[in-house]
């Protein structure tokens, strides 16, 4: 009986290292997955500004709106 314990218990001890490794693998496609989304955001952010600038009335050149907008 106290064989098959131990012999159990070790199965279960090499299933537990085994979904340690799977969720420290996910943790970490988890967190390469945010700072894509991050990254994915800020690019977004960075084109919606250039088209707002590109989509304002021209008056002549140098827009002073553009510039204050950014600082």
């Amino acid at each position: 009986m106290i064989t098959q314990l131990q012999e159990e218990r070790n199965e279960n001890l090499a299933q537990i290292s085994e979904l340690n490794e799977e969720v420290t693998k996910l943790n970490s496609q988890l967190e390469h997955e945010k700072k894509q989304i991050g990254m994915m955001t800020s690019r977004t952010s960075v084109m919606d500004d250039i088209l707002k600038v590109k989509n304002e009335p021209k008056s002549g050149g140098f827009s002073y709106k553009a510039l204050n907008r950014k600082q």
